[in-house]
């Protein structure tokens, strides 16, 4: 992973290890983390370099763990079949903004997103350039928060390890 690639805030792996750390400072050559400790559990901070980091792949679970929706759709395609659709919480002034998305897994092969709103006068909509590629969840947290100008909150249970 690379700098560039990071927000405060992101959530990632060390050296591949599904033990969550948040990254609270980014340096040119490391980031520091915070996690809790599994052996005292315990708060903890360390600095680590960037070839230890791994992002994490974004999942249907950690949707869910970010408060998304689920629908699932027709896609006009005659054969019946549906798509699982993800529907992110609201935003903007008036909650009128939201995000909808199909991960990589689809029938597709290829995950597609859009921007949505309604400001009045029904529902709108605009994809997301085809090959933009939302894989982990560091990206989803990143464009969240440019599009909403607010970090995508976790469910409680799992914010609580997390302060």
């Amino acid at each position: 992973m690379k700098a560039n690639e990071l927000r405060i805030g992101n959530y990632i792996y060390i050296d591949s290890r599904d033990e969550l750390r948040t990254i609270v400072e980014i340096r040119h050559t490391m980031v520091s983390v915070k996690y809790i400790r599994s052996d005292t559990n315990q708060p903890h901070q360390s600095m680590v370099e960037y070839d230890r980091l791994t992002p994490i792949t974004l999942t249907e679970e950690w949707l869910f763990k970010f408060k998304w929706k689920y629908q699932d759709r027709d896609v006009n395609r005659n054969d019946g079949k549906k798509e699982r659709f993800y529907i992110s919480p609201f935003f903007g002034e008036h909650r009128e903004y939201w995000i909808e998305l199909q991960l990589s897994n689809n029938s597709f092969g290829h995950s597609f997103m859009w921007l949505c709103w309604d400001i009045g006068g029904g529902n709108d909509h605009i994809h997301f350039p085809q090959g933009h590629k939302m894989d982990y969840v560091h990206q989803l947290q990143n464009l969240y928060f440019a599009l909403a100008g607010e970090e995508p909150t976790l469910k409680t249970e799992l914010s609580q390890t997390e302060k």
